[in-house]
């Protein structure tokens, strides 16, 4: 990978966040978080209370200080999964506590073995976060790493073991996260790629109806109501009869920017196969709006003489829990495919709407 792609490349925060709530980890993975960090408070009070007679005043408070920001950290994935700023924070304060108990520890080679703590949040940056932060911590880690050692080998110690155990340090902390990020960074790229239809860079079906089911379980104040519109476009065959298949996967991929274009925000779009799309959409009422006929009229203004039966089918989120999410989803998609098919039956270029109430 090129350095200036790998400086710039966006983080892994949605992605990772997503992955995790499809396949319901979300629960476990803030579990493991909480446990590993209250792992790293346990360490702490261990050596806060060992050395309490022989600390100072300013070095005692400063290490029962990296004890509670620890504990605030852990009680943040405790609540719920962060932002991406407070997942952020997390790192950042969860980086100065290590810091610290490194620091005031009165034996300077336990302090500098503590580096290795770092890792922890190390490989976190690498699944979450974008490479600047991970430089950022790296180069933070060896400054601690090297004020220890230096510490170390002034107050009398082996300079070659410090010299070892900072080295130790350093590789844990450096090339561990950096193997994890590229790692995270490549499969992350071929979920995506896995995720597209090749030719308009749509969702798939397997993808659409993935991301649809994880957005159910994060709806927004005032999303009361998910419509689906199914669009088939009309005379397609004709045109590649006619045409040729270079020109029907112009089309298609017309229909695609159409349907981007189109598509306000909190919407899923998807190519689910030949000439079939599909539109999902969060709405405050069991009013379609405008994007059903707005999608009609930019097909119709193609010029590639097709237009759009559209089927929409919308329904009540509110009274839906989350082990019926795949069924309510399916239901308004056989309901929409049906409204399509109407409007196809009755001559094409229009559009047919349902309420779905009885879908159990």
């Amino acid at each position: 990978m090129h350095v200036g792609n790998w400086w710039r490349q966006a983080d892994h925060f949605d992605w990772f966040h997503e992955y995790m709530q499809s396949r319901r980890l979300l629960h476990v993975s803030r579990g493991v978080i909480v446990i590993v960090t209250l792992s790293l408070i346990a360490v702490a009070v261990a050596l806060n209370v060992s050395q309490a007679e022989t600390r100072g005043g300013l070095a005692a408070a400063l290490g029962w200080t990296a004890v509670a920001n620890g504990i605030g950290c852990a009680m943040l994935w405790l609540v719920c999964w962060p932002s991406r700023f407070e997942s952020a924070a997390f790192v950042v304060v969860l980086d100065v506590s290590i810091a610290i108990v490194c620091l005031v520890q009165t034996n300077e080679m336990v302090g500098l073995v503590g580096v290795t703590a770092f890792a922890v949040t190390g490989g976190y940056i690498a699944c979450c976060h974008t490479s600047r932060l991970m430089v950022y911590h790296i180069a933070g880690v060896a400054l601690v790493g090297a004020f220890l050692a230096y510490r170390y080998v002034t107050g009398g110690g082996d300079a070659l073991l410090a010299l070892a155990v900072f080295a130790l340090g350093q590789v844990i902390n450096t090339l561990v996260p950096f193997w994890m990020q590229f790692v995270v960074h490549t499969l992350g790229a071929d979920v995506v790629d896995s995720d597209r239809d090749p030719l308009t860079g749509l969702l798939n079906r397997r993808a659409l109806f993935q991301r649809l089911s994880v957005a159910l379980l994060s709806t927004r104040p005032g999303e009361e109501c998910l419509s689906v519109s199914m669009i088939d476009l009309d005379r397609f065959k004709n045109l590649n009869d006619t045409s040729g298949h270079d020109v029907g996967d112009k089309a298609l991929m017309a229909v695609g920017d159409i349907l981007r274009t189109i598509s306000p925000d909190r919407t899923l779009v998807g190519r689910i196969g030949g000439e079939e799309f599909l539109i999902a959409q969060f709405l405050d009422t069991e009013n379609p709006g405008p994007v059903p006929q707005d999608v009609c009229d930019a097909i119709d203004r193609m010029p590639y003489r097709v237009t759009a039966s559209v089927g929409a089918a919308i329904g009540q989120i509110t009274d839906v829990s989350p082990r019926e999410f795949e069924d309510f989803v399916f239901a308004l998609y056989r309901n929409a495919d049906r409204a399509m098919y109407e409007a196809k039956r009755s001559g094409g270029n229009q559009i047919r709407y349902l309420v779905v109430t009885e879908w159990r």
